[in-house]
């Protein structure tokens, strides 16, 4: 985070993995919620993407990363079902797109008249996994 403050930077993006397990401690949960936290303090705005391994919620349980919503101050976004658009400026929009089945995305809207940047925890067709 360091460097983020040196350069002045306004939007700082977790994309994905906040978490390494399914079934995260509670502990973990807090340490994510203090990092999150001082992140809050540090940038106007903190936005969360959900990776492979963070959980979600279910009908049945608050997945860890809602919990994070509601350990967290409100200039900390966490989006962890579908994809969102968020326009920055006048001139750039960010796409976001947390981990989930493809069937289940949509294409983002292009905005022409905008610099258009998609942030997504996905896997790639054809890339090689180590």
């Amino acid at each position: 985070m360091d460097i983020c403050k040196e350069k002045e930077t306004d939007y700082f993006v977790v994309a994905g993995d906040i978490f390494h397990k399914k079934n995260p401690k509670p502990k973990y949960v807090s340490m994510a919620a203090e990092l999150l936290n001082r992140a809050a303090a540090a940038f106007s705005h903190v936005i969360v993407i959900a990776g492979n391994h963070d959980p979600i919620n279910t009908k049945d349980k608050m997945g860890p990363c809602k919990i994070l919503d509601f350990l967290t101050p409100d200039n900390v976004i966490v989006y962890e079902k579908t994809s969102h658009d968020i326009d920055i400026s006048d001139k750039l929009a960010l796409n976001l797109r947390p981990y989930i089945p493809l069937q289940y995305t949509i294409d983002p809207p292009k905005k022409p008249s905008k610099f258009n940047i998609m942030i997504a925890h996905h896997h790639f067709a054809g890339a090689l996994h180590g």
